[in-house]
């Protein structure tokens, strides 16, 4: 029987199932009218992952990758249609948390061949994950004079077979880089553009692309004056993360994909050389809305494992995000217990092709047996949550259960329909759509409950990434008692309005969903032309900040992303030599972070304003950075 076509399940909790997972097993047929196969899962084993417990669940076609060995994090693929079954096989083999990393698990998996131990090695590798890798333009050629080099490339996406280390997609070493840029040199000059197509890379048919832009700042080259000296060998190992991922703006779909990157990235540097990289700096410049916010997400506990584990090895591993970009749009709400609670208004866009995610977080210690969480349709049509199950209307569901990253932590999950049919698709959908309009959704507590704390809502982002097919808008969250009048104020953005009773849209707690563990090393932005005598720069006015849901109070620290309130984002390289291509956001924090890291002399500290604005730590963490 197909998931989504016959009786619904309840997973107890002991199942170690969330409510994402329950949401596909029980819906899956109706927001992905193809049907879901093969699934990637996060989980969480008790204790680190050795190779004979893999040998034995890839037995049972639970699919490992073997640079998961040693770890107790890591992604697992299997078919849907048996998870029943695989679910007993994770549990007998150690699974503790087991979440939805995935429905669309892209290419297919091999398992590799082992990989050959080659000479010498890098000292340092800049790792980045991302969309567009440039290795032809003359600052990242392996024979040029520039600091940095590509000798690692990982196409997530393509075809050809697996090279170790990577055991799906396509992986490009040094070698391989090098012919290409071999074949295409006539003369002594390359020719950039044939050197790509005969890559078969993508992301580079463009004058631009996030990676070049990402890669332009993370090696210094996106400033003149401003390229690093670094002695030694500094490699550029590239992760080119595929269509599935870059097509699912939410990012919810992508948490797996750069979690393998990361993985790979650190066995290029540390165990395919004789002599391994002592410095690895990983770049992330993506990040979605949703998620816990407080650490506690499995791709958050897994990059604080991969670090803690590096430095018990004795070398150092940073992986660096944005903060990033919803500060003003209205992606966050908050319900305060204990006072009157108005329904939260969620304006769904027409003409999207996509669903629509609404993520809610109660307190920690808080279930549906103190709350009530329903959602009324434009129509009036309306659906509660019921424990540990889906409930679903003729165009939306609501899925409740308990969130095993964190015990004690529920989870509702609100999921609508497209609002128009996907334009390239050929598959039939029988479901209908759902209505665009103000979707309310009501969070309440039941009568002789003594509930206390804050209710955290989270928008899931719709609107494409660079260089994608637009296939819907976010939406956003709206309160009777929001002003939508504040936007026209000089520096709204930097307001504190003291925390409303009630529900309230909030831009406060807007960080980035997997910019909140111990770990990861968190950049944000800020308008470099704005330079009080004695004050601090502002915030770029999307710049996300704190506070999370958890320990953390904002990001680490603040690079410019903006030239000037009027002229947005930063110059930097393009796809190829002697392009200069202007973008903002803070994805170009984060790579002037892993530069700032890597060669801690070549960026330097602005000094903190006195006295510090209340803002400050929650936009700008300990402090603005020159670059």
């Amino acid at each position: 029987m197909l998931p989504g076509t016959g009786p619904r399940i309840r997973m107890k909790p002991e199942a170690f199932a969330d409510p994402w997972l329950l949401w596909l097993f029980n819906t899956g047929n109706r927001y992905f009218p193809g049907g879901v196969g093969e699934v990637v899962l996060f989980v969480q084993f008790k204790k680190p992952l050795d190779a004979g417990t893999r040998s034995v669940l890839l037995e049972s076609k639970v699919q490992i990758s073997p640079l998961y060995e040693g770890y107790s994090y890591a992604t697992v693929r299997l078919e849907l249609s048996a998870l029943a079954g695989r679910l007993g096989a994770l549990a007998k083999a150690g699974a503790a948390c087991i979440t939805l990393a995935s429905p669309t698990p892209g290419p297919k998996w091999v398992e590799p061949a082992p990989a050959p131990l080659l000479d010498g090695g890098p000292d340092r590798v800049l790792g980045i994950i991302d969309d567009g890798c440039p290795f032809a333009h003359r600052h990242y050629r392996t024979t040029g004079p520039a600091p940095f080099a590509v000798r690692f490339i990982w196409d997530q996406g393509g075809g050809g077979g697996p090279n170790p280390p990577v055991n799906y997609g396509r992986g490009l070493l040094e070698g391989e880089l090098a012919t290409l840029v071999g074949n295409a040199t006539v003369g002594g000059v390359v020719d950039e553009e044939a050197t790509y197509r005969a890559s078969r890379l993508p992301g580079l048919r463009d004058a631009t692309s996030h990676g070049a832009q990402v890669m332009s700042h993370a090696t210094g080259n996106a400033r003149p004056g401003r390229q690093p000296n670094l002695p030694g060998r500094n490699d550029i190992a590239f992760v080119q993360l595929p269509p599935d991922a870059l097509d699912e703006p939410a990012g919810r779909w992508m948490d797996h994909y750069a979690l393998d990157g990361i993985h790979a990235i650190s066995f290029y540097a540390r165990r395919l050389f004789a002599s391994p990289a002592r410095h690895v700096v990983v770049n992330l410049s993506y990040g979605p809305q949703t998620g816990p916010h407080d650490g506690t997400s499995i791709f958050e506990a897994a990059v604080d494992e991969l670090t803690q584990k590096a430095q018990s090895e004795a070398w150092k591993l940073d992986v660096v995000v944005p903060s990033g970009n919803s500060h003003l749009l209205r992606a966050h709400a908050e319900f305060r217990l204990g006072a009157t609670l108005d329904p939260l208004t969620w304006c769904l866009a027409p003409d999207s092709q996509v669903p629509s995610y609404l993520e809610i977080w109660p307190p920690t210690g808080i279930s549906l047996a103190e709350l009530e969480v329903s959602l009324t349709s434009p129509t009036g049509e309306t659906i509660t949550a019921v424990d540990q199950t889906s409930v679903s209307s003729s165009t939306a569901t609501v899925t409740a259960g308990p969130y095993c990253g964190k015990p004690g932590q529920y989870l509702v999950l609100l999921v609508i329909a497209a609002t128009a049919r996907q334009q390239d698709s050929s598959l039939p959908d029988p479901w209908p759509l759902a209505v665009p309009g103000r979707w309310k959704v009501a969070v309440t507590v039941r009568p002789g409950q003594a509930a206390a704390g804050t209710v955290d809502a989270y928008l899931a982002r719709l609107d494409p990434n660079l260089g994608r097919k637009l296939r819907g808008r976010s939406g956003y969250l709206d309160t009777p008692t929001y002003d939508p009048r504040r936007y026209l104020a000089a520096s709204t953005h930097l307001a504190e309005p003291a925390a409303p009773p009630g529900t309230e849209v909030r831009a406060r707690g807007s960080l980035n969903g997997i910019a909140t563990g111990a770990k990861v090393q968190v950049a944000a932005g800020y308008v470099g032309s704005s330079q009080p005598p004695h004050g601090a720069r502002k915030p770029s006015s999307y710049s996300s900040g704190g506070p999370s849901r958890g320990a953390r109070s904002g990001p680490d620290f603040a690079y410019p992303t903006d030239d000037s309130p009027v002229l947005r984002g930063r110059l930097a390289g393009g796809n190829r030599s002697g392009a200069v291509t202007r973008l903002f956001g803070t994805s170009f924090a984060a790579p002037m972070y892993a530069l700032d890291l890597l060669d801690p002399g070549l960026i330097g500290t602005l000094p903190l304003p006195n006295p510090l604005p209340g803002w400050f730590p929650r936009r700008c963490g300990n402090g603005q950075r020159k670059a």
